[in-house]
């Protein structure tokens, strides 16, 4: 069940809180309806501590959801913004698992799902490509899930570039950076246990198959071929 919030209006976009009983999140949604396609565009935030209302105070958070929707200047994309743990996000932060990179990836396809569905009801036709903001704190994540959907879904670095991007300050590492002690990484694991009843995303609603031919259909019309060539020189030299 989600319930959807008011948080703010931010230039021509609603930026709503969805009370999602798995992974909350803040969506943006743009006041025109008149483009033919929009495109959701997934923001992992690297201090979301700031935006959790379990947390933080609601004065401080619609402060903090201004200023990164403020950064997105692109009436044409409807920004995702998950409220995940800030353990968590520092593990995909600092870490190159394949363990850590899978729990974000679950929480990204559920949350395309679930903005797909909020969008929908909206009346707004959605783009079947899905966008992952740019962040370079993420960097070996970004293209780790990029290469994973191979074309399905891309990086979006068109934020407002005339102004300091104001989520780029926020989310500056700091210079003495700990290392990911064991009792972080325990707070990892049960992150990821927390996730294992995400739904899997609809692959079918948003994120379209890839018409590539699998390697191995193409061996076997190869092997065809040759299996034919080869009886019609043995058909030529009985005659």
């Amino acid at each position: 069940m989600m319930d959807k919030t008011l948080i703010s209006n931010v230039d021509n976009k609603s930026v709503y809180l969805i009370n999602d009983d798995k992974v909350p999140f803040y969506v943006s949604i743009p006041v025109n309806k008149e483009v033919s396609d929009y495109t959701i565009v997934i923001n992992i935030f690297g201090q979301p501590d700031k935006i959790n209302p379990s947390i933080s105070n609601m004065a401080m958070i619609s402060q903090e959801v201004i200023n990164i929707y403020d950064s997105f200047k692109d009436n044409t994309v409807a920004v995702v913004t998950p409220i995940v743990d800030g353990n968590g996000i520092e593990q995909v932060r600092l870490s190159n698992s394949e363990e850590i990179f899978v729990y974000m990836d679950k929480v990204i396809s559920y949350l395309i799902n679930q903005s797909y569905k909020v969008l929908s009801s909206e009346g707004f036709s959605i783009s079947k490509v899905v966008k992952l903001y740019n962040n370079q704190l993420f960097e070996n994540f970004n293209n780790w899930f990029i290469n994973k959907y191979n074309g399905r879904v891309i990086l979006y670095n068109d934020y407002e570039k005339s102004t300091v991007n104001i989520q780029s300050q926020r989310d500056v590492v700091p210079e003495n950076v700990p290392v990911v002690d064991p009792e972080a990484q325990m707070i990892a694991n049960r992150v990821l246990d927390d996730t294992s009843g995400l739904d899997s995303v609809k692959e079918e609603e948003v994120l379209p198959e890839s018409d590539v031919r699998e390697p191995g259909f193409v061996s076997y019309v190869l092997l065809g071929v040759v299996v034919v060539v080869v009886t019609l020189v043995i058909l030529y030299m009985l005659l």
